[in-house]
């Protein structure tokens, strides 16, 4: 089963990914923040990672930067509810695989997963 970690601060946004993730047939870990992540990634394995930009602490883009140091292999999806051009282009030099702007289609999403997890 691909074991996918959700990093969001928002409490229901988490929820919702988690759910509809599990629903969808894979694992899940959800964090609030990125440094909960990056001790988590210390320790489990992943098939992907889906973070938002803004977090308390290390932003999901510096989150980005250190999964491409540590684990180059994984993949990170972004979302934010603050997206703009220079954010999905920092997002994507940085090696993020997909950007989606809060709200999103759950099932746009969910397809993007379901590629990713694939190959």
């Amino acid at each position: 089963m691909h074991r996918v970690l959700i990093v969001d601060d928002e409490k229901l946004v988490r929820w919702t990914l988690k759910n509809s993730l599990e629903k969808a047939g894979y694992a899940t870990t959800a964090v609030e923040d990125a440094d909960a992540a990056v001790q988590i990634l210390e320790t489990d394995e992943f098939q992907l990672v889906i973070s938002d930009v803004r977090l308390t602490g290390m932003s999901g883009l510096e989150l980005l930067s250190h999964i491409r140091k540590t684990r180059p292999e994984l993949p990170v999806i972004l979302i934010t509810a603050y997206g703009n051009d220079n954010m999905r282009e920092e997002a994507k030099s940085r090696g993020a695989v997909a950007f989606f702007d809060k709200p999103f289609e759950m099932e746009a999403l969910l397809e993007t997963v379901d590629d990713l997890c694939k190959h």
